[in-house]
């Protein structure tokens, strides 16, 4: 037996019975003062604990170690942009001020051996990245804080991840453009997904364009009907209302099936969906 308190305070007594072939817990081992058995493994507590950093507020507990990291190249970051840490730049890049160095020089003023630590940390709010050409050469930005509005580059570069994702390659260099065409025109929120819905109904999308090209010629307009095997940012770009109409059709199918809808869709077509909204 050893005593305890209980919930009122009183001591009382508990008996602990050790079944046969079967060895006490480690720590019950420490309460009674016996020492593990030869060769037993002794529990080791953790000496990395998780913690919760109120700056990372929304995101999983890190470790110990790995907070106090991200907490010094959030500082890092600050220095850089405000100009008390010398080697790196400020740079203003779509309404935010960055602080500009290469991964490597960010992990040896962090005293970590591997740029790959970087890599890792800045995925973590409220650190926010993004890529740009500083001079001539592709370079990372980071700031401390939430983040912005997607901008139509940023939302074009989903859009380019998407399009490699369903094809197994990315849109042409010179098609990019095209892509920002899209997520200014699209209603937002939805532009990557009516991106994504037209690449994976390729087949209706091709029938939707035949048929406009058929429209045009009617009118007298140059247009000619091409096969187009696979998916192309150009196609989408030329034709985006065919896409935009094989999405709400979709969409429709949807509710008609009792299925719900996206609140943003909902929002963008409301002569289409207004009964759908909540009451």
């Amino acid at each position: 037996m050893f005593p305890r308190l209980g919930v009122d305070g009183e001591i009382v007594a508990i008996r602990i019975v050790k079944k046969a072939k079967t060895p006490l817990p480690h720590s019950l081992m420490l309460l009674k003062g016996m020492s593990p058995a030869k060769g037993a493994k002794a529990f080791q507590p953790s000496s990395k604990p998780k913690v919760s950093d109120p700056a990372t507020k929304g995101a999983k507990p890190l470790r110990q170690d790995k907070s106090e990291r991200h907490k010094r190249l959030r500082k890092l970051i600050l220095q850089t942009i405000d100009g008390t840490l010398s080697g790196g730049m400020a740079f203003e890049f779509e309404g935010f001020v960055w602080a500009v160095r290469p991964e490597p020089e960010w992990a040896k003023l962090l005293g970590v051996k591997s740029a790959d630590t970087i890599s890792d940390l800045i995925k973590i709010p409220p650190i926010q990245k993004d890529y740009t050409q500083v001079d001539g050469t592709k370079a990372l930005l980071l700031r401390v804080g939430p983040p912005g509005v997607p901008t139509p580059r940023k939302i074009a570069n989903f859009m380019r991840g998407a399009f490699r994702a369903k094809t197994g390659r990315y849109p042409k260099k010179e098609e990019f453009p095209l892509l920002k065409v899209l997520a200014e025109e699209w209603p937002d929120g939805l532009q990557v997904e009516i991106f994504k819905s037209t690449l994976d109904d390729w087949v209706a999308f091709k029938a939707g364009v035949a048929i406009e090209i058929e429209k045009m010629k009617a009118k007298g307009e140059k247009a000619y009907h091409r096969h187009h095997g696979y998916p192309s940012a150009s196609v989408i770009c030329k034709f985006r209302h065919v896409a935009l109409e094989l999405y709400v059709m979709r969409l429709q199918e949807d509710a008609a099936q009792g299925k719900s809808l996206p609140s943003l869709a909902i929002d963008a077509f409301p002569e289409i969906f207004a009964h759908l909204k909540p009451k």
